[in-house]
């Protein structure tokens, strides 16, 4: 029989919960004034501590405790089970390298400049970093050996997992699984029945049509020195703030020519 609705002590959990939290925002806001008068700072200071530990005495006054016995198992968990204690899992390999068969390569870094790493021979795990400025020819480095990195677990190891992926999908069938889904052609379905704008995200002007302007973040403290294309209004890329003699005499950052310029080629 569930709790009665008027006396459920997980609502009132909830809601005790809850009030404390309203009163610890309260708290927050007031000592986030710039105005505030000492006494009043360590007024609102103790209250917001007294409130926090409120919360803590609530939240361990609440706490469900662990069961202590088996936990039922359904013939699919016991299956998976009785597998991995017949068939252990192979140990993973150690994060440590202790190896001393190393070599220095370069690693592929996605868009910025690779890194400059020491390889291990034996298990292909990457044990330090490099500067690029203290390596000599870093440029003409090898690259990294990703196939060595990956193939850190032996044979064994896959043929485990791949046995144990098996039984699970033996056992539990199409049972909660996605259907099949044909991403790239339902794209191509929708882009024939509704065009995209002819707005693109790549600016395309000339950079004789950009200006360096002062872009203010809501979430960021101080503002970001930023090249603005002054067709389409893209954020072109960051400027360094040492490179610009005096950042305050610049012009703000101006999100209306992107939004007249998307406007204009939806047309």
């Amino acid at each position: 029989m569930s709790y009665p609705f008027e006396d459920n002590p997980l609502n009132e959990y909830l809601l005790s919960l809850r009030l404390l939290d309203c009163q610890e925002y309260e708290a927050r806001q007031e000592l986030a004034k710039t105005d505030i008068q000492p006494i009043e700072r360590a007024k609102w200071g103790k209250k917001l501590s007294t409130i926090q530990n409120d919360i803590k005495n609530l939240i361990k006054a609440n706490e469900l405790q662990s069961r202590t016995f088996d936990v039922f198992l359904g013939e699919k968990e016991l299956a998976l089970e009785q597998f991995e204690k017949e068939f252990p899992e192979p140990k993973k390999p150690n994060a440590n390298c202790c190896h001393e068969n190393t070599v220095i390569r370069l690693r592929d870094n996605g868009d910025k400049k690779p890194l400059v790493v020491s390889q291990c021979l034996s298990c292909g795990a990457c044990k330090q970093s490099h500067k690029r400025n203290e390596t000599k020819n870093w440029e003409s480095l090898p690259p990294f050996d990703e196939a060595l990195f990956k193939n850190r677990y032996s044979q064994n190891d896959h043929c485990w997992y791949q046995k144990r992926r098996e039984i699970y999908w033996e056992i539990y069938g199409t049972e909660g699984i996605y259907p099949q889904f044909n991403s790239s052609s339902f794209s191509e379905e929708f882009k024939a029945i509704d065009l995209p704008p002819k707005y693109s995200e790549e600016c395309k002007h000339s950079n004789t049509d950009t200006q360096i302007t002062l872009r203010v973040y809501a979430k960021r403290k101080s503002p970001a020195v930023v090249l603005q294309c002054k067709v389409c209004g893209k954020h072109l890329k960051d400027i360094p703030k040492k490179e610009v003699p005096d950042i305050k005499r610049l012009p703000l950052f101006n999100e209306s020519i992107v939004i007249e310029y998307k406007a204009e080629q939806s047309k």
